[in-house]
């Protein structure tokens, strides 16, 4: 005769794995938005500063406005691949805008079915009033 705890043998084994596979999936995903936001966050407050940098100097050239940018951005953000920084230096008010490719640059490599909700291009924009 088979008794019931013959049959459960591995059960526990079972479902620890669909448990594993559901908390696993949802804990990757809090990171890898956390990891969007916090990139996000980053380069609008690179911009904030690069917008700042118009009251810092007289007249800023884009490529004063630009080492700002960089130097505000947290060391692997600052030499991503095809980060770009714009300014409208010569304009009033200045316009600062960072745009960064977020999925070739990712923090955290990307789930299958979870890509389609990762921004394939991050911006910010920061504008300043020249001081008169």
């Amino acid at each position: 005769m088979c008794t019931t705890r013959g049959r459960q043998r591995g059960v526990a084994a079972i479902e620890f794995s669909i448990v594993f596979i559901a908390l696993f999936t949802v804990l990757y995903g809090l990171a890898t938005f956390g990891s969007v936001f916090y990139t996000r966050h980053q380069i609008t407050r690179a911009a904030e500063d690069g917008a700042r940098a118009v009251a810092m100097y007289n007249a800023p050239t884009e490529a004063q406005i630009q080492a700002v940018v960089r130097s505000s951005l947290a060391v692997p953000l600052s030499t991503a691949n095809g980060l770009e920084i714009s300014a409208t230096a010569a304009a009033d008010p200045v316009v600062v805008t960072v745009r960064l490719p977020y999925r070739s640059n990712a923090i955290l490599p990307l789930l299958p079915l979870a890509d389609r909700f990762i921004p394939d291009m991050l911006q910010a924009r920061a504008s300043a009033a020249r001081p008169s």
